[in-house]
């Protein structure tokens, strides 16, 4: 059960109520950021399958920890939307809504007469929010799209990775994160804008655009450079030490994209002649010689194993860091001091950590009051006191697989 949680503050969206109608990964990351900020969300979800992540891996004792991660702080409820009858109480739940999200195929909605211009009808005041893979306009705005193919597709496979190894997809999924974010974003923008028109927006959140708007320099680079950009590894095409590097025990990471940090790493490695070195003396010279530069370097951090060689790094003001596995960071000090790992609980009762909310307010405190929901764990509120169903309707709706 997810139970409300103490000492936790209502969070800056207090009292903003969000239907949230998606599934997956982009639509529930907006929706999560959403009620982390202290949004009610009420997601809806197929009666007797639910959310289609309820069924990736990771399982324990039948219960999705991929779920668990995108969807606490939310209300689960009942309902089919491919009938008419439970069209019907979608529309009576959004007169009531302050932000709808979808991220159905572009057209599902409208054919099942759930679009913005038949919702906003009722609801003027109503945020809609549409996510898909292309967006809902363009001459692609058709096809289907999962994070790997946004990745592939916006430009970001084709920076990441080494020049002699296949494009390698970034090791979360970013495009379905950053479109979440990115409609999170658009949500409470539209919100903002409503407070001062009294009236609701239409929200187009592709996940091609979000991997796009997200490559850095790349765009200006191709344009401005005489080859395109290319895979370089973990190096970075404007900055230099800026890279990882292997130790006597593992791997660091160096970012060094200015003078003072760079001659603070010569120091630190017993080479101040390197300083001005005419192959390392500019960060011009530093990305021209790039292979070089990464010799000089391993040659030193090979010596040292990594914790004793970043303690060195960061004492004389090198921003260094270990390159830590996810499994290390259970146990972080850093990240626990900063409400970064919540105890909370997967749907069947598992105690686990959760990543927490990453944005902190002084005044209106946000994170996690409600751990993951059971499928329909919260169909009483939603059922009858939102939507006022009897005891025989609500009978005969679960009958007819409505509820």
């Amino acid at each position: 059960m997810s139970t409300e949680k103490q000492g936790v503050g209502s969070g800056p969206l207090e009292g903003v109520l969000v239907l949230d109608l998606s599934r997956a990964l982009a639509g529930p990351y907006c929706t999560m950021v959403l009620g982390d900020l202290g949004a009610t969300v009420l997601k809806a979800e197929v009666p007797g399958r639910g959310d289609d992540s309820r069924g990736y891996l990771p399982l324990e004792d039948g219960q999705s920890g991929y779920f668990a991660t995108f969807n606490r702080n939310k209300r689960s409820f009942t309902l089919n939307l491919r009938a008419p009858e439970g069209q019907d109480l979608c529309r009576r739940l959004a007169r009531r809504a302050d932000v709808l999200v979808e991220n159905f195929s572009p057209g599902t909605m409208e054919g099942w007469g759930l679009g913005h211009e038949a919702l906003r009808e009722e609801n003027p005041r109503l945020v809609y929010c549409s996510i898909s893979g292309f967006g809902q306009t363009g001459p692609e705005s058709s096809k289907l799209a999962f994070d790997i193919t946004a990745q592939a597709r916006g430009g970001l496979m084709g920076l990441t990775g080494f020049p002699d190894a296949p494009p390698t997809r970034v090791g979360s999924s970013l495009g379905d994160i950053a479109t979440g974010m990115f409609a999170a974003n658009a949500v409470c923008a539209a919100l903002y804008r409503r407070s001062v028109t009294g009236r609701g927006d239409r929200l187009d959140l592709a996940m091609v655009d979000s991997v796009f708007a997200i490559l850095e320099n790349a765009l200006v680079r191709a344009q401005l450079e005489p080859l395109p950009p290319g895979r370089m590894g973990s190096a970075h095409a404007s900055a230099a030490p800026y890279d990882v590097y292997p130790t006597a025990d593992g791997w660091l990471v160096l970012g060094c994209a200015t003078r003072p940090t760079w001659e603070r790493l010569c120091a630190v490695m017993e080479r101040p002649d390197l300083a001005d070195h005419p192959l390392f003396a500019t960060n011009e010279a530093r990305i021209a010689h790039l292979v070089e530069l990464t010799e000089t370097l391993s040659a030193w951090t090979r010596t040292l194993p990594t914790d004793e060689a970043v303690a060195l790094l960061e004492a004389s003001q090198v921003p260094a860091a270990p390159v830590r596995g996810v499994a290390e960071l259970l146990g972080d000090k850093q990240l626990a001091a900063r409400d970064m790992l919540v105890p909370s609980s997967l749907p069947g009762g598992r105690e686990v950590l959760l990543p927490g909310c990453p944005m902190h307010f002084a005044e209106n405190p946000s994170g996690i009051r409600l751990a993951p929901p059971l499928l329909g764990e919260h169909n009483d509120l939603v059922h009858r006191e939102l939507l006022g169903l009897s005891e025989g309707e609500i009978e005969t709706l679960k009958g007819k697989g409505i509820l």
